[in-house]
């Protein structure tokens, strides 16, 4: 038992630091709203990491039941994996905390097996070469001889601009189509609870306008892709993304995920 106790202690002080433990856990101080705000931060910054190990896993189902990647854009999630794999790098490299962003190793994996189907249900030479892109990156994001510190300072600048054309195309076939299609609302209403949390622990705990300014402009854009998919939910009938016309194509009643 003492053991299991000595585990959690130890747990919660690498979380929160020992100022804080002594403040909050022994001492049960709740009046120090510095630490409540930073220990808050930390807890909701391991709840975004765990979240982010599932939260593409409805819309790969959904992908899976339907058979079908209608309505999902290949460009904003290949866009997505791009700004992903910029932000690992960069975190890593500048030793800013796992809690603030460790949830987007499992998302970019999550947004590959998303690629990996939209090729295998519709098998085309662009549809391969976003699959095969990611891959390519990854071997020279990593590499500070390739990309050493300045230049990936100035790609984790640039992936407010990807961020931006990564849902744009998203949202732009969600108007356009009059349908969110085969979007899990399950998956874009925790991505967009998800980034308004992410604003808030890099606001504690992160001193980089650059990361703050990705995550206000990721917030915000996923914000209104939940909207669409609110304002859609009844739509009974989808097209394509790169159908031409409206309102071609057989009504289908599906039960959202």
């Amino acid at each position: 038992m003492s053991q299991l106790i000595n585990f959690v202690k130890d747990f919660i002080i690498s979380l929160i630091g020992d100022k804080c433990y002594v403040e909050l856990v022994e001492n049960l101080n709740v009046t120090n709203f510095e630490c409540l705000k930073y220990s808050f931060s930390k807890v909701l910054g391991l709840g975004m990491v765990c979240g982010g190990a599932i939260l593409k896993v409805p819309q790969i189902i959904k992908i899976l039941m339907s058979k079908s990647t209608k309505g999902i854009s290949v460009t904003s999630y290949f866009l997505e994996i791009l700004a992903l794999l910029i932000s690992i790098s960069y975190n890593v490299r500048f030793g800013y905390p796992f809690t603030t962003w460790g949830e987007y190793p499992f998302m970019a994996i999550q947004c590959f097996i998303v690629l990996f189907l939209i090729y295998f249900y519709k098998k085309t030479r662009k549809n391969l070469a976003y699959l095969l892109a990611p891959l390519l990156i990854l071997l020279v994001i990593f590499n500070q001889t390739f990309i050493p510190n300045k230049l990936l300072q100035i790609l984790q600048t640039c992936t407010v601009g990807i961020t931006i054309a990564g849902r744009l195309p998203q949202i732009f076939a969600n108007y356009k189509n009059r349908s969110t299609g085969e979007l899990s609302a399950l998956t874009v209403f925790f991505q967009c609870a998800g980034s308004l949390a992410r604003v808030f622990t890099t606001l504690q705990e992160v001193d980089d306008y650059v990361v703050m300014a990705g995550n206000l402009i990721a917030s915000s854009l996923n914000t209104v892709l939940f909207i669409q998919v609110l304002y859609y939910w009844r739509s009974a009938s989808y097209l394509p993304l790169d159908s031409k016309k409206i309102g071609k194509g057989k009504p289908k009643n599906k039960k959202r995920i």
